[in-house]
C-alpha cells in the first residue's frame, strides 16, 4: 500500500476520497429530500370570478390530494395563492407549451400565475402582487403547509390582506429545493448555497420580471405626459395582455379549457391601474436568489429608463422653449419594493448596485414632482429635535431595494462567515483597494480589503449602512418613518455622515434591526417585521401615483 494513499479510492481515473463516500452513504441513508414540484396541478376553476358555477376554492380533501397550483380567495381567505416552482438547476418545473397556442390546460405555473394577475385586473380594486422567496430549508410541500415558511407567509398575507380590505393582494410563494437533507444538517449549506446561485438563474429572472411587468407595465416617457411626469389612465392600455407573449387575458384566465379562445374586450367602466403594487421579498438564501436573478438585468433597466427619460426631456425642451422640463427627469420604477432579509450572501452584488446607483446619481420618490423634496430622507432635522428627523415632506422618500438584517442573525453573522472561510482559498481575494487615492474624496465605498464583502453580507458591513432603527416614543407610532412591533415603537432614520467616510445615499437601503423586531435569523414572519414592510411601503400602497426614481440633488464642484 502507498503511504498516504490509503484514504483514496480510484476509478474510471477519478479519485475519491474514503471519507467523502462513508459521508455521502450516510447521508443518502438518513434519507434525502425529494428533488420534485408540489403544486403542479391544474384544477378547472370558473370562466369568471362573477360566474360561481364551481367554487372559488376546492374542499379541504381535493386540495390535499391535488395540492394546486393556484387557489382564489374564499371565505375567511382574503387573498389569492399562486406558487412557481424550480428545479435543482434553476429550470421550471411546469416549462409549459412552447408553441404560442393558448393552451392553458398545459401553461407552466408562472404562466397561470400571470392570468391569476391579468384576471384581477378586470377588477376595480387596486391590486397588490407580493412574491416570496423562501429561503434554506424550506419547499412547497404540505410539510411546509404544516411547520415553515409557507405556513408562516399564509398567514401572515392573510393578517395583510384584513387589515388593507380596500386592495386585492395576491401572494405568489415561488419554491425550490430549500434543502436536500433534513432534520436540519449543517452540511448541506455549501451545497444549497451553490444551488440558490443556479436557482437565480434566467429562468428566474424571466419568472420576476413577467410578475414585475404585468402588475406594472412599462409606460414609455413621451412628450405627451411630459416624459413621465404627468401619468394619466390613457397611458395604460385598455385590454391587458402579457407583455412578453402579447396574448389577450382569456375567459378561462387560470385553470382549465379554454371555451371561448378570444381576448377580453374592454371594460365597460375603465380601471385605475395607477395604484397597482408589486413588492418581492426575498429571504436568507432566498434573497441570494433574488439578488442573484435581479441585479444584473434591473441594473441594465435602470440605465434604459433614465436614457429615455433624459432623451425625452431633451426632446421635450427643444419643441418647448418656453416651458422647459427640469434635467432631472424622472422615470417609471420597475417594482415598488425589492427586499432581501437575513440575506446568507456575499455582499459583492449589493456593492456594485450600489456603486452603479451612486454613478447614476438615483433617488427614488413618490408622487411627479419628487425634486421638491431635495432628498429629504438625508436632511438633517431643522429644529434638532429627535421626535422630527425628517422634515414634513418626508413621505416623497421611498427605497427600491431594502437589505435588511436582525442583531439576532447569528447564522449570518456567525455561522456564514466561517462557512465562507472554507471557500475562501478557492477564490482570488487579495486585493485591497488603493487608499492613497482617499477613497472618501471621490465618494467611493472605504472598505480596504476585498475579502471582507466575500465573507459578510451587505448588512454586516459598516460602510454599506444607509439607516438606523431605533426606540423612539412618540404619541402615533403609525406614521412614517415609525412602526411598532405591537410593544415598542421604533423609528427609520437616515445614517449621520462621519467625516471622512462612505454615505449611502441612494435607493438601495442597508440597515440592521434590533431582535425585538427580527428575533433571529429565521423568525422573519414578526409583527415588528410586517410592520416595518408596510411602513416602508405605505407610502407607494396609499399614493394615487407610482414610485418614480429621479437624480439627487448634487453638490457644485467648487473648482
Amino acid at each position: 500500500m502507498i503511504p498516504g494513499k490509503e484514504s483514496t479510492i480510484q476509478f474510471h481515473g477519478f479519485t475519491f476520497h474514503r471519507n467523502a463516500i462513508v459521508v455521502a452513504l450516510l447521508l443518502c441513508l438518513a434519507g434525502c429530500v425529494a428533488n420534485k414540484p408540489y403544486r403542479t396541478q391544474v384544477i378547472p376553476l370558473p370562466e369568471t370570478l362573477e360566474r360561481t358555477t364551481a367554487p372559488a376554492t376546492l374542499p379541504d380533501t381535493t386540495y390535499k390530494d391535488q395540492k394546486p397550483g393556484i387557489v382564489l380567495r374564499s371565505g375567511d381567505v382574503k387573498y389569492d395563492l399562486a406558487y412557481i416552482e424550480f428545479d435543482d438547476m434553476g429550470e421550471y418545473w411546469t416549462i409549459g407549451d412552447l408553441t404560442g397556442r393558448h393552451n392553458v390546460e398545459n401553461d407552466s405555473q408562472v404562466e397561470r400565475t400571470v392570468r391569476l394577475i391579468q384576471l384581477r385586473q378586470k377588477e376595480q380594486e387596486p391590486l397588490a402582487v407580493i412574491t416570496f422567496i423562501h429561503g434554506w430549508k424550506n419547499n412547497a410541500s404540505p410539510h411546509d403547509e404544516k411547520d415553515g415558511n409557507l405556513k408562516d407567509f399564509k398567514e401572515t398575507m392573510r393578517k395583510l390582506a384584513c387589515s388593507d380590505p380596500s386592495r386585492h393582494y395576491i401572494a405568489v410563494f415561488i419554491a425550490w429545493r430549500g434543502q436536500v437533507i433534513p432534520n436540519n444538517y449543517f452540511s448541506s449549506y455549501w451545497n444549497r448555497r451553490s444551488a440558490a446561485m443556479r436557482v437565480g438563474g434566467i429562468s428566474m429572472t424571466e419568472a420576476l420580471f413577467r410578475l414585475m411587468f404585468v402588475t406594472k407595465p412599462p409606460i414609455s416617457p413621451t412628450i405627451a405626459n411630459r416624459c413621465g411626469n404627468h401619468l394619466t389612465e390613457s397611458d395604460y392600455p385598455t385590454v391587458r395582455r402579457d407583455p412578453v407573449t402579447g396574448k389577450g387575458l382569456a375567459e378561462s384566465a387560470i385553470a382549465g379549457v379554454d371555451t371561448q379562445g378570444a381576448a377580453v374586450s374592454p371594460e365597460s367602466q375603465p380601471r385605475s391601474f395607477l395604484k397597482d403594487r408589486f413588492v418581492v421579498v426575498g429571504h436568507s438564501f432566498g434573497a441570494r436568489v433574488l439578488e442573484r436573478a435581479l441585479s444584473q438585468p434591473l441594473m441594465a433597466l435602470l440605465y434604459e429608463r433614465q436614457s429615455e427619460a433624459v432623451a425625452c426631456v431633451q426632446r421635450f425642451n427643444a419643441l418647448n422653449p418656453k416651458d422647459q422640463l427640469s434635467n432631472s427627469p424622472l422615470f417609471q420604477s420597475p417594482a415598488d419594493l425589492i427586499a432581501m432579509i437575513n440575506s446568507a450572501n456575499d455582499s459583492f452584488e449589493t456593492k456594485a448596485m450600489i456603486e452603479g446607483m451612486a454613478r447614476m446619481n438615483l433617488s427614488s420618490c413618490m408622487g411627479t414632482d419628487c425634486r421638491r423634496s431635495k432628498d429629504p430622507a438625508y436632511q438633517t432635522p431643522s429644529n434638532g429635535s429627535a421626535t422630527n428627523p425628517l422634515p414634513s415632506n418626508a413621505s416623497a422618500a421611498h427605497p427600491l431595494i431594502v437589505a435588511i438584517l436582525s442583531a439576532g442573525d447569528q447564522a449570518t453573522t456567525i455561522a456564514m462567515p466561517l462557512a465562507q472561510r472554507i471557500s475562501y482559498f478557492d477564490q482570488n481575494l487579495d486585493r485591497k483597494y488603493d487608499k492613497a487615492t482617499k477613497a472618501h474624496e471621490e465618494g467611493q465605498i472605504d472598505v480596504p480589503k476585498q475579502h471582507t464583502f466575500f465573507f459578510h453580507n451587505e448588512a454586516s458591513i459598516p460602510q454599506l449602512i444607509s439607516h438606523t432603527v431605533e426606540p423612539e416614543s412618540v404619541p402615533q407610532c403609525d406614521t412614517y418613518p415609525h412602526f411598532s412591533n405591537g410593544q415598542t415603537c421604533f423609528v427609520l432614520r437616515a445614517k449621520q455622515a462621519l467625516p471622512n467616510q462612505f454615505v449611502n445615499t441612494t435607493p438601495f437601503w442597508v440597515f440592521g434591526v434590533p431582535s425585538s423586531v427580527i428575533p433571529n435569523h429565521t423568525g422573519i414572519f414578526q409583527p415588528g417585521t410586517v410592520a416595518l414592510l408596510q411602513m416602508i411601503i405605505s407610502n407607494a400602497m396609499e399614493s394615487s401615483t407610482p414610485l418614480n426614481l429621479t437624480l439627487k440633488q448634487t453638490v457644485k464642484d467648487s473648482n
